[in-house]
């Protein structure tokens, strides 16, 4: 008798846990996506800024 609602207990735990399973991969893979974009983001504006404060270093340092 406490089989049967074990035996449902447990299938509905297995459906929760299977739906976390697939929304953690979702998320895990949106995010890794994100992640990548951020941070060729953030390069590009590393390389830039650099080669501004480069160029503004070679002009103070030519007036002076």
């Amino acid at each position: 008798m406490f089989e049967k609602y074990l035996d449902m207990i447990n299938v509905k735990i297995d459906v929760v846990f299977s739906f976390i399973e697939r929304v953690s991969a979702f998320c895990f893979d949106e995010l890794s996506v994100l992640l990548k974009k951020t941070y060729s983001w953030v390069i590009a504006i590393a390389v830039i800024l650099l080669i501004i404060l480069t160029i503004d270093a070679a002009f103070y340092i030519g007036g002076a």
